[in-house]
């Protein structure tokens, strides 16, 4: 199994390979800043990770705000609030974690 069908991705550099495998980069037309609270900060690498999974159109950035980057086809509205949904996600699952763990171990007497 090559790397490629691991990652899922063409590598440009590559001169083995054709030029017609190689997958067009996505053209993002719209650029968008979303202010962050720095309450959320650090759950935003997960978030990003998220996002990115489940938006493959779409990429985000950050730095001192984040940068969303995407092609234009959904409502940016769409976008902020799935977004937000997945920060929120990533902030109540980091938080819960060690009442989760509680429980199993209780619940499985380990």
């Amino acid at each position: 199994m090559s790397l490629r069908s691991i990652l899922g991705e063409s590598i440009a550099t590559c001169p083995m390979e054709s030029t017609e495998s190689i997958k067009p980069k996505p053209i993002y037309e719209r650029c968008t800043f979303i202010d962050i609270d720095e309450a959320h900060r650090p759950y935003l690498a997960a978030t990003i990770l998220r996002f990115n999974a489940m938006n493959v159109l779409a990429r985000v950035e950050s730095s001192t705000q984040i940068t969303l980057f995407d092609d234009g086809s959904s409502p940016i509205d769409v976008l902020i609030s799935d977004f937000q949904h997945c920060l929120y996600r990533e902030k109540i699952y980091t938080e819960t974690l060690p009442l989760r763990r509680a429980l199993i171990s209780g619940v499985l007497g380990r």
